[in-house]
């Protein structure tokens, strides 16, 4: 007896989910991420959309399940149910409804037309994946830099504390940043106790990949041809930035105008050039413009290609709903709206009214043109989506609430037009641009009602761009997600172009013409990525010799509440310790509204005692009293002040003046290897 392709997939799944209860390395670290990011989403969608294509299920299915793990796990956290055992509750029961789903289906059940999935599809989504995971499997450096740092301190805050979370890097203070992206690493690393660094990476390259499924099922449901859902999946992953970096040149003008000019100026602006580590993006992008790199947040540990992938589901929830009319689809899109919100506010909070506003705008072009979208649908859809964002409003003025101006000191203009949002779209995304227009105007002519309505919201979404200017610039965020509403649109009219090109210049030329455009920008940007240097130089990667020793102490010896006061605001406390920071970043209060005039205070606490020690009294008065304070959120039983012997000159040595002048009121706790950690007493 043959066995259905279904049986084979759950014994499959079910074998790798068993391996990631025991097996080292990679193949645990996979086994361990089906658990959550795959057994609850699959489990849903078959109770939600029993009927759906199978690409269709498994990519709704993959995509909501860490919302739905992160939803259940917060509720039974809330309710007193242990982190780790709620996350073995989800996984199992995840297992069993999606093995039941899966058994009650009937052979031919889906229901549903969908996009022929064929080797071009294959490929590309394995070849997207593939680009973002090599540096992290290659060089460790990429596994941990950047955003991630920040993202594992948060995680292990939420590990031994539970939420709604505290700063790790700021006691006393709520974390003025989304958090369910740290959430779902925290269920994940709590199952085994594994490397959240990893299942970072893991989850990008699982979003990419769906990414690339959601945008060919989208083309396919605005074209029905085969052609524009290649061309849309091809421009999406090489059209950004397609040749901007031959207008590195434009770099000299600099020599020209400024303090320093003339040929010596040239010859140090191309000797600035860097092309061995990530820093290569910045000359894959067009000069003075937004650094934006459609794989760079990919590469990343960072929430925010999760929320885009939300984005381009619920565009997806209304192709569907549209099609076939079925209001299931519309709960999809709410989930995906809540996602959105939920992972990450900058992609929540531009998508949800440039979505709305593209609703109202094509209602009210309805009444002349009858073959756009009925009223009644788009109306629909806009309260599934309102819904989704509604639901969350709690958790958003939760982690909102920091950012008032009376507290963080952060004065900013939300409103506001500069000439580097324009430059950069028209850089960045000036390719998909004029196709996009090509294939809006073929739409027009053919009366393709979804295709008018994603020139809707891309008309919005623009405008939005160009004149809503956030926090540290953090608008460039904003250039995502124009442009992959930009590839669906135009990868109907992406291989037609291909085509009449290389009629005029003949084959070759073509050829080398695809290569400079579209193929060396990635592989320079994969090479640099690669060959980053930068965990050689990183305290996380390259520790002195006892520091692990030291953190080791750290966990092992101290309680899970008390404070760090270390030098240099080294975020490795939070990570290796993992303990909470007294001030732990070397940032203002614009990076994640610390209160302006607090912030100031502690450095000043810290300056003194890890320099001159001029004023103890003065110093543990003050840290008495932010204790004090921090107790009315969480427990704080001691305050430790760790010296390194590495952070001084010889015969530079502080804690003896700490010594000298505290008493008994700073007590040693820890000694070894150039390493000292004191207790100071209330």
């Amino acid at each position: 007896m043959r066995l259905p392709a279904r049986v084979w997939r759950l014994a499959g799944l079910l074998l790798l989910a068993t391996a990631g209860l025991f097996a080292p390395g990679l193949l645990g670290l996979l086994g361990t991420y089906v658990w959550l990011g795959v057994f609850p989403g699959m489990a849903i969608i078959r109770l939600l959309l029993p009927r759906a294509g199978l690409m269709t299920r498994w990519t709704v299915g993959l995509a909501l399940a860490p919302l739905v793990s992160t939803l259940i796990g917060a509720g039974l956290l809330m309710n007193g149910v242990d982190l780790q055992i709620g996350a073995r509750i989800i996984g199992i029961a995840g297992w069993l409804l999606f093995a039941g789903g899966e058994a009650r289906a009937v052979a031919g059940d889906a229901g549903e037309d969908l996009p022929p999935a064929d080797r071009w599809i294959w490929s590309l989504c394995l070849a997207s994946g593939a680009f973002v995971a090599i540096p992290p499997l290659i060089n460790e450096w990429m596994r941990v830099h950047s955003d991630g740092l920040n993202h594992a301190g948060f995680t292990w805050e939420i590990l031994l504390h539970g939420v709604p979370p505290m700063d790790p890097r700021f006691i006393g203070m709520q974390l003025n940043y989304v958090w369910f992206y740290n959430f779902f690493l925290a269920q994940l690393t709590s199952l085994r106790g594994q490397d959240m660094f990893s299942f970072m990476a893991i989850m990008n390259v699982v979003d990419l990949c769906l990414i690339v499924w959601v945008v060919w099922q989208l083309a396919w449901s605005i074209w029905r041809e085969r052609r524009a859902a290649q061309g849309a999946v091809l421009l999406l992953l090489l059209g950004q930035n397609a040749g901007a970096y031959l207008l590195w040149p434009l770099q000299t003008v600099r020599a020209f105008h400024g303090d320093v000019q003339g040929w010596n100026e040239v010859k140090r602006i191309a000797g600035a050039v860097q092309l061995d580590n990530s820093n290569v993006l910045y000359v894959l992008q067009a000069p003075f413009s937004h650094m934006v790199q459609f794989y760079e947040k990919f590469l990343l540990g960072t929430p925010i290609g999760y929320a885009w992938l939300m984005m381009m589901l619920h565009f997806l929830g209304l192709a569907r709903w549209l099609e076939s009319r079925d209001a299931r689809w519309l709960v999809v899109s709410a989930l995906a709206t809540a996602g959105m919100q939920l992972f990450h506010g900058v992609v929540g909070m531009s998508v949800v009214p440039v979505t709305l506003g593209a609703i109202v705008l094509t209602c009210l072009l309805a009444g002349r043109a009858p073959w756009l979208p009925s009223r009644g649908r788009l109306l629909a859809f806009g309260a599934a989506v309102l819904a989704g964002f509604l639901a969350c409003l709690p958790y958003t003025q939760a982690i909102s609430r920091g950012w008032s101006p009376e507290e963080s000191g952060v004065r900013h203009s939300f409103f506001h037009f500069t000439t580097v949002m324009p430059w950069t779209l028209l850089t960045a995304c000036g390719l998909a641009f004029a196709l996009a227009g090509v294939a809006v105007r073929r739409a027009l002519r053919e009366r393709r009602p979804l295709a008018a309505w994603f020139a809707a919201w891309l008309l919005g979404m623009t405008v939005f761009a160009l004149v809503v200017h956030l926090p540290e610039g953090n608008e460039h965020k904003f250039i995502w997600s124009i442009f992959a509403a930009l590839a669906v649109l135009g990868g109907a009219a992406f291989w037609p172009a291909l085509e009449a090109v290389r009629r005029r210049t003949g084959a070759l030329v073509f050829t080398l013409l695809f290569a400079v455009v579209f193929l060396v920008p990635p592989a320079l940007a994969l090479r640099g990525f690669v060959l980053d240097p930068g965990g050689s130089s990183s305290e996380l990667l390259g520790m002195l010799p006892g520091e692990e020793a030291m953190y080791t102490w750290l966990r092992d010896s101290t309680r899970t509440d008390v404070v760090v006061i270390d030098h240099r605001s080294r975020y490795v406390v939070n990570i290796k310790g993992p303990r909470r920071l007294l001030a732990g970043t070397p940032f203002g209060s614009e990076r994640a509204a610390f209160p302006a005039a607090d912030l100031a205070r502690r450095r000043a606490i810290s300056a003194d005692l890890f320099g001159p020690v001029a004023d103890v009294n003065g110093d543990l008065e003050a840290l008495d009293s932010i204790r004090t304070r921090a107790r009315r959120l969480h427990g704080v039983s001691d305050i430790l002040l760790l010296y390194r012997a590495n952070d001084y000159d010889p015969g530079d040595r502080p804690w003896d003046r700490l010594e000298h002048r505290a008493g008994d009121r700073a007590r040693l706790r820890y000694q070894r290897d150039g390493f000292r950690i004191y207790r100071l007493m209330p």
